[in-house]
């Protein structure tokens, strides 16, 4: 949305599994799975 990747520790809200069971939710740090990445020019 911003043309950036987070940065941080957030949030994931909670949702449904694919057989319908609650999820709650749990935080995800997104340093390590964006780090060295760079997004596409639109």
């Amino acid at each position: 949305m911003n043309g950036e990747f987070p940065k941080g520790v957030h949030i994931m809200p909670e949702g449904r599994d694919r057989f319908g069971q609650l999820k709650p939710s749990f935080p995800v740090d997104f340093e390590p799975l964006t780090a060295g990445r760079v997004l596409p020019k639109l």
